[in-house]
C-alpha cells in the first residue's frame, strides 16, 4: 500500500498506523473513537490526520476500506465549533453540549 502526503517539496510515505492518542484530538473525539474500540490508526489515517490538524492540505491515495473517510472526517469534525453550530441550528432546546458529532459524507 502506498500512502504519501505532500507538504512543500517533501513527499512522505507512511506505512504504519499510529495510536489515535498521539494525534492531539479533543476528548470528545477520543471518547467516540474509544467507544468504537479503535486504538491504532491505519496508515492512511496516520498520514492524513496530523498534517490536516496542522492546517495543511492533503491528498491521499489508498485502496478501498483503508479508512480514508475517517482520515479526512476526523480533522473536519475537530474544526466544528459547537457554539456556532448550536446557534446556527436554531432548533429550540438545543445547547452546545447536545451536539456531539456532525459528519457529512460525500459518496458516489
Amino acid at each position: 500500500m502506498e500512502i504519501i502526503w505532500k507538504h512543500e517539496d517533501t513527499d512522505m510515505e507512511v506505512t504504519q498506523g499510529a495510536p489515535f492518542e498521539s494525534f492531539g484530538l479533543s476528548e470528545a473525539t477520543m471518547r467516540a473513537i474509544r467507544n468504537k474500540h479503535y486504538t491504532v490508526s491505519t496508515p492512511v489515517q496516520a498520514g492524513c490526520i496530523p498534517p490536516m490538524m496542522a492546517g495543511r492540505d492533503v491528498i491521499a491515495k489508498a485502496p478501498t476500506g483503508t479508512g480514508k473517510t475517517f482520515a479526512f472526517g476526523i480533522p473536519i469534525i475537530e474544526r466544528i465549533d459547537p457554539e456556532t453550530l448550536a446557534q446556527a441550528s436554531r432548533i429550540p432546546g438545543v445547547s452546545p453540549s447536545d451536539i456531539n458529532v456532525m459528519l457529512v459524507l460525500l459518496g458516489r
